[in-house]
């Protein structure tokens, strides 16, 4: 961008560029043309009245709305909705903080309602139009006047009188009544659909006259949108709404945080510039971006770690879901709302998601996992033709890259909206995706730019939550002194058991393997490797001759994490020790260490623990309480209890050891003073989703409680 005379240029909008365009000001009439909820256009919508002083605005919406649609904008955050009953059906309107003409209507209002003009023409059984539209976080980078510019071309062409009836009677109605706002006042704001927009652009090159219009309707009243529709009508998730209100210095709910700090650890310093769609839109549906390999601030970019490049672990657009499209700018007209990047807020929703998901399930997201999302996310918005993923799509990268549990979270933490208006003060609608009835009357989508929507919770299993806060905990108390464990985890347990020492065993049986030249027999076949190493020399081919090891393997030690003993400079994360007999001839019994029961409380009765170490002894009912055992007070760590317990109570001659690293050399005397032999895998061979699948247990206050517990657990 040339830099050049001190033109600065503001992200979203350029107010020397928007009052100057021939394509956006008609006279004394500036248009704002926008789709309807979404975020981009707000923005821009708060930058314009920061920037240019308007004596008056008219809005996309009937006249018999004003008044409701007033009284909502001002209790803003709270989200409202104008109900109007027309024709035994009742339809509404969605007022949202991050709307376009909501956002000039509640910059503008404050003493001047009187010059806020509704001039839309109401008509019942109105049909929203289904076109595509650029992606709406190009304005943020290519510019709301080039966003408006692109669209004006594409679709000024048209002639006025192929549109249809119902729009042409809505068009040429607002047309007139803007010429008679542009007599009354010296400089108008008109806030519209973007699909509007270029059709009354133009029809104000000729003579308007106001049609006839006496539409009748029924009540008309303001209702308050129900915290259980927020997931399901909002143009935008919750959570970019509710940065939307930080940006508007909203006052924070009395349980929420302010949520106007800066985005954690994400840079503030730079921004994204978003060439538009491509040089050649062709068909304006879907917007495409730019290859922006050869950018010359790549480099340095990547290299200082800023907000528009660096490694994955700091910045979502490492990985170019943004679609490669960076560039540093270094001021702005506007102070810059570098927390409204979508990109962004994304990236902040999946790292608050991953701390809840590590609190709740005890697992860490780590830098691999957001990696394989965010190029996830890049292949599927560039086969979707966006530039930015949605919410619909961030869970499918959650799902696929991580859990379902971790989607969960990512929804969870979408839809959170802290202002909830729980006085009762107005009739409360609760909505879905489809038409619903209320009180026998049908309720209507009634949007005059309806977004095309997607699902939010793509199947998410949906958790069951306390009926009042404290009755699982209470409960869990009354019974924790006969515990049990979960059935079809220790199933999963048992064979995980069986696969480590048909495992160990293979291990030995290679230990066993000799390789010999080839004679008579291939034996266990050709040894590719030896052959190609020692071809060259002498020609022959070499095969493998395999010995089976003797003895069978018994007891398993799997560690997950050696947790040594709590000090001044460290605490013990697995404190709980706990040894359990095998329930019947098929079951194992298990000495084991994990974070406390009672902790983590997700059902009635249920606690989510986590295991540090654990080993399986079979046959069952043998085995003595081994924390306790002075046998075993040498062991230095709980890891080292568990191998000396294994080494004690096995039957056969090998003992499977699973961790990160082998134990000490100590503990192979003692084996062989045993007659035994520890067999070490490393923990490393078995892939992270596998191992965080099996460290997860849940402990049951009862064994009545097993019969709910599928409910419950996740």
């Amino acid at each position: 961008m040339d830099m050049n005379n001190d033109s600065r240029r503001s992200f979203y909008v350029d107010i020397g560029e928007y009052t100057g365009s021939d394509l956006l000001v008609k006279n004394n009439i500036y248009f704002l043309p926008s789709l309807h909820g979404r975020l981009e256009f707000a923005v821009t919508a708060s930058l314009i009245m920061k920037g240019v002083e308007f004596d008056a605005v008219a809005l996309e919406l009937p006249d018999f709305m004003k008044h409701s649609y007033i009284d909502g904008v001002a209790r803003l955050p709270y989200i409202s909705a104008v109900c109007v009953e027309t024709g035994g059906a009742l339809c509404y309107h969605l007022i949202e903080p991050q709307d376009a003409m909501c956002e000039a209507a509640r910059a503008f209002v404050p003493g001047r309602a009187g010059s806020l003009y509704f001039i839309d023409r109401f008509i019942d059984d109105y049909r929203d139009h289904g076109d595509s539209f650029p992606d709406p976080y190009s304005v943020r980078g290519a510019g709301f006047v080039n966003y408006c510019a692109e669209y004006y071309k594409a679709n000024g062409a048209a002639p006025l009188n192929e549109r249809g009836h119902d729009d042409l009677m809505r068009e040429q109605f607002m047309a007139a009544n803007l010429e008679a706002l542009a007599q009354k006042h010296s400089k108008v704001l008109f806030v519209c659909g973007m699909y509007h927009y270029p059709a009354i652009f133009k029809m104000l090159d000729y003579k308007n006259t106001l049609p006839f219009y006496n539409k009748k309707v029924g009540r008309v009243y303001l209702a308050n949108l129900a915290k259980s529709s927020h997931e399901s009508v909002l143009s935008e998730s919750p959570f970019i709404i509710k940065h939307f209100e930080a940006f508007k210095n909203a006052p924070p709910s009395a349980d929420e945080p302010a949520v106007d700090s800066p985005v954690e650890n994400i840079p503030q310093d730079n921004v994204l510039k978003v060439d538009f769609f491509s040089k050649n839109a062709g068909s304006f549906g879907t917007g495409t971006a730019p290859d922006a390999a050869n950018d010359p601030g790549a480099k340095e970019d990547e290299e200082r770690g800023s907000g528009c490049r660096g490694s994955a672990k700091d910045n979502i657009s490492s990985v170019e879901y943004t679609l490669k499209v960076m560039q540093t700018e270094e001021s702005f007209n506007f102070p810059e709302p570098a927390s409204l990047d979508r990109a962004r807020l994304n990236l902040k929703l999946l790292k608050l998601a991953a701390v809840d998901y590590h609190k709740n399930a005890g697992t860490e997201i780590g830098h691999n996992y957001f990696v394989v999302m965010l190029k996830f996310l890049s292949s599927y918005v560039k086969l979707k033709g966006a530039l930015a993923p949605g919410l619909y799509d961030l869970l499918m990268a959650a799902r696929a890259s991580v859990d379902d549990n971790y989607a969960y979270e990512v929804f969870q933490r979408a839809v959170d909206y802290p202002w909830i208006d729980n006085s009762h003060k107005f009739v409360t609608l609760e909505l879905g995706l489809n038409d619903l009835k209320i009180d026998g009357k049908l309720i209507r989508f009634h949007r005059r730019m309806k977004s095309v929507k997607q699902m939010f919770a793509p199947g998410l299993k949906k958790r069951k939550k306390e009926a009042k806060e404290g009755d699982w905990l209470r409960e869990w108390k009354n019974n924790e002194d006969s515990i049990c464990s979960y059935q079809p985890e220790d199933i999963v347990i048992e064979n995980f058991g069986d696969y480590l020492r048909k495992k160990a065993k293979s291990l030995l049986n290679d230990e066993q393997a000799r390789v010999e030249p080839f004679s008579t027999s291939l034996m266990d076949g050709v040894d590719m490797r030896e052959t190609i190493r020692n071809y060259h020399v002498d020609k022959r081919i070499y095969v493998r001759v395999g010995r089976n090891a003797h003895g069978a393997a018994g007891t398993v030690v799997m560690i997950f994490d050696e947790d040594q003993p709590a000090t001044a400079a460290a605490y013990e994360k697995y404190p709980y020790k706990m040894t359990w007999l095998g329930e019947h001839g098929q079951e194992s019994d298990m000495a084991f260490y994990s974070s406390v029961p009672g902790d983590k409380i997700v059902g009635p009765g249920i606690s989510r623990c986590e295991y540090g170490g654990f080993m399986l002894s079979y046959p069952p009912l043998r085995l003595y309480d081994i924390w306790r055992d002075p046998s075993y007070f040498m062991a230095k760590t709980k890891s080292e209890t568990l191998l000396l317990a294994a080494l004690d109570y096995s039957i056969e001659k090998f003992v499977v050891y699973c961790a990160k690293k082998p134990p000490r050399t100590f503990f192979k005397t003692v084996a062989a003073r045993l007659g035994k032999k520890i067999v070490y895998v490393p923990l490393g061979q078995f892939s992270r989703i596998t191992l965080d699948k099996l460290r997860v247990m849940h402990i049951l206050s009862a064994k009545s409680v097993r019969d709910n517990a599928k409910d419950y657990i996740w």
